[in-house]
């Protein structure tokens, strides 16, 4: 369920976001881009009766709706990644200003010493 997700979704690192991503953008680009997967193949263009039972196929199993639905679901997956990245940006920017406080404080209690050592030494 959800919780199980949130699970995972915590374990997630950087690092791995950033390669599902990459993944993801690679199966996209190949659905996309490079598959012809919708186009009619050049051999109906001849042949109508052929290209008339091709369509019939592609409508009795749905095909664009299919290629359709990949691609929503690409779509979701991408900005869940999108969400996870910024998160785990969000936190290294967090923990950084963390550390950059702590370096600050101890900047300063070092500065303070010497003062603090010559006034109790009067």
């Amino acid at each position: 369920g959800v919780e199980d997700n949130s699970v995972m979704y915590k374990k997630l690192s950087l690092s791995r976001i950033k390669r599902l991503t990459a993944e993801l953008l690679d199966a996209r680009y190949n659905i996309n881009i490079r598959s012809d997967i919708l186009d009619t193949p050049h051999f109906l263009w001849e042949n109508s009766e052929l290209s008339s039972m091709y369509e019939q196929c592609i409508r009795e199993v749905q095909l664009e709706k299919r290629y359709d639905l990949v691609n929503t679901r690409l779509e979701i997956i991408k900005e869940t990644l999108e969400i996870l990245n910024n998160e785990r940006q969000s936190s290294i920017g967090h923990n950084l200003e963390k550390y950059i406080i702590v370096l600050i404080a101890l900047e300063i209690v070092l500065e303070v010493i010497p003062y603090i050592r010559d006034f109790l030494v009067r």
